[in-house]
């Protein structure tokens, strides 16, 4: 009968548009809708777990505060990924109902039904507010328009019930009318809410500070979107325990799940699970030729984040520490204002001489060949090549997608879903520059060179920008080891080639392969040079989150020995414990095109120099 109401179904399809254009780990997926007898359907990725809704109903809490951090901070990803895209696109519905926290370990946002681009109008003809009013800001609750600031209050509200046990003000009996819920929530604001310490006493003043400033009555005074957010949320972890509390009396997440049948500590952590070794399979042919096979995140830096002065709400007062007096805390904060300017400026003008530096190196004479050149002025990457020694970071935040392919090889059969924690992964294939600094420093040994064959790079003076090749596994190994990383899982590989686990054929999506998107065997091997070309040479083909040559120009080791899939979903996997071939991926400058798509899979004996062979390193995200 909503279908029969036209606003209900103006809704239904917004959700779908907007959905359609929001690709992120933390949202939920859906696929194209359709009409059936009549009715409108919405395919949606399908979840395990429970909602958060239903966690706070079984242990109302307080949680512990690590684990709230980590929930929000990877909500507060998810939203800051709608926020940041053109134009942005806010939730304006956040509540716990709306968050499912699944099996694998990841907080999926759930319900954009009322989500829009903020430069939109209403959906209401009469623009009345909509949303849950517990969990809505104060400007939205007085007919506003709603903006990332009123989302970042949302999921303000909902860490400080997950950190308190409480909402931060006191609500009627739940029988009540939805005019006295307004009513309950604006007055509470207007007397000023409460500290969060208030409830939590042993609570660090640094995540109090956060919390209560995502709770500030002006919009100014919050975080200015979910990314902000969710750096400022990383940085508080990343010193230490400043998140945590000793407190007799608090109640742990861990604790509530033994009572919902579900394991929810696994749902807060980011241990591997390892599947069950297999037997290698006999017969794998190591002719590569016959094998054929290949958010807004960069990590944050951690800062130390001082307690933020709360203010804003009306009559609200501040928050100050118990054992320090007022008018010597307010000196405190401004002398500290005044060091973070002085801070600030010192690095505004760190930023501007290397700036100047780097435009100055430029404009040297010298530099690229003519090969190089070419490429450089026909074809310019989003995504620059590291120098030598260096590692440019791209962080995913982990997922759940489908691997493998029902429509290629046996090998790449079944699809199966596989959950994976967070990553860094690097933005292009180790270079020959960046290999020889790891030769230098004496961690990795000399790659076969032009001597051996007139296909390896080392060797050239000209090839420090090409992907390093003729390295075996074990070489490979050593350099991801040197540069604090290791070589990627084989599902981890094919995450990042997916764009994030989309379900797409190729890195840049379903479009064939031609010379525009990567290099590889078309108009001759090597898109006609007959060779590797430097790395991030056809940025077209780059991932969404920059990634180059994930397909074509060498194949990259991985770390799994060549097996066959389960058949079952898994997390984290890392392959079987034994066997004969280690697994490559991604394709090279002498495959076809039918090896550069992202399910399929190669394989050699560890011990291969083959000319077609390089490396991609990743980390491990805390």
């Amino acid at each position: 009968e909503l279908m029969d109401d036209q606003e209900s179904r103006d809704r239904f399809l917004s959700e779908a548009m907007v959905l359609s254009t929001l690709h992120h780990p933390g949202i939920v997926g859906i696929q194209s809708p359709f009409i059936q007898d009549g009715q409108l359907y919405m395919p949606m990725e399908y979840l395990t777990g429970i909602s958060l809704d239903a966690a706070l109903k079984t242990t109302p809490g307080p949680w512990d505060p690590g684990r709230s951090v980590e929930i929000i901070t990877q909500v507060a990803d998810a939203v800051g990924y709608a926020h940041r895209r053109t134009p942005p696109v806010v939730h304006r519905d956040l509540k716990p109902l709306n968050i499912q926290l699944t099996d694998g370990g990841i907080a999926k946002v759930l319900d954009f039904g009322l989500a829009r681009a903020i430069t939109d109008k209403s959906m209401t003809a009469t623009g009345t507010a909509v949303g849950t009013p517990a969990y809505m800001a104060p400007e939205v609750l007085e007919g506003v328009r709603a903006t990332p600031r009123s989302d970042v209050y949302s999921l303000g509200v909902i860490l400080f019930r997950m950190l308190a046990g409480r909402l931060p003000y006191d609500l009627p009996d739940t029988e009540s009318s939805l005019h006295a819920v307004f009513m309950a929530v604006i007055r509470g604001i207007d007397r000023g809410l409460p500290d969060v310490r208030q409830f939590v006493p042993g609570l660090r003043p640094q995540l109090a500070g956060l919390t209560m400033r995502m709770l500030s009555r002006d919009p100014a005074g919050r975080p200015a979107d979910g990314g902000e957010l969710a750096q400022l949320l990383a940085s508080l972890s990343a010193v230490g325990n400043q998140t945590g509390m000793q407190r007799a009396g608090t109640v742990s997440a861990t604790e509530d799940v033994t009572r919902l049948g579900i394991d929810l500590a696994g749902m807060f952590t980011k241990g591997t699970e390892k599947t069950a070794p297999v037997s290698p399979r006999p017969g794998l042919d190591a002719d590569r030729s016959l094998l054929g096979i290949k958010v807004d995140v960069p990590a944050p830096t951690p800062v130390s984040i001082p307690t933020p002065a709360v203010s804003g709400h009306r009559d609200a007062r501040d928050f100050p520490r118990e054992d320090v007096p007022e008018a010597w805390q307010r000196q405190v904060a401004e002398v500290s204002r005044k060091k973070m300017l002085w801070v600030f400026a010192v690095i505004a003008a760190v930023i501007v001489a290397v700036s100047v530096s780097v435009f100055l190196s430029r404009m040297q004479p010298g530099g690229k060949n003519d090969s190089e050149k070419a490429v450089a002025t026909s074809e310019k990457s989003p995504t620059e090549a590291p120098t030598n020694g260096s590692t440019k970071w791209i962080r995913l935040p982990g997922g759940t997608f489908q691997m493998g392919s029902e429509n290629g090889d046996d090998d790449e059969k079944p699809v199966h879903s596989v959950t994976l924690s967070a990553f860094e992964i690097a933005a292009t294939e180790v270079t020959v520059g960046q290999y020889r600094q790891c030769v230098q420093a004496g961690a990795c040994t000399a790659p076969n060179d032009k001597s051996s064959s007139k296909y390896c790079n080392w060797g050239y003076s000209d090839r420090d920008n090409h992907p390093v090749n003729c390295i075996d596994w074990h070489q490979a190994t050593a350099y991801a080891q040197w540069v604090g990383g290791r070589l990627p899982t084989e599902a981890e590989w094919e995450y990042a080639a997916r764009s994030g686990g989309r379900n797409q054929e190729y890195p840049w999506g379903n479009q064939s392969p031609t010379c525009d998107y990567a290099v590889f065997s078309s108009g001759g091997d090597g898109c006609g040079q007959d060779r590797t070309w430097p790395v991030c040479s056809k940025p077209a083909g780059n991932t969404l989150q920059g990634l180059c040559d994930m397909a074509g120009n060498v194949w990259e080791w991985v770390s799994d020995w060549h097996e066959t899939y389960p058949s079952g979903s898994v997390t984290n996997p890392t392959g079987p414990s034994s066997g004969s071939f280690r697994v490559n991926r991604g394709g090279s400058w002498f495959s076809t095109a039918d090896d550069l798509r992202v399910a399929i899979r190669g394989g050699d004996d560890p011990g291969s120099r083959d000319y077609t062979l390089g490396l991609r390193p990743v980390r491990s995200v805390r």
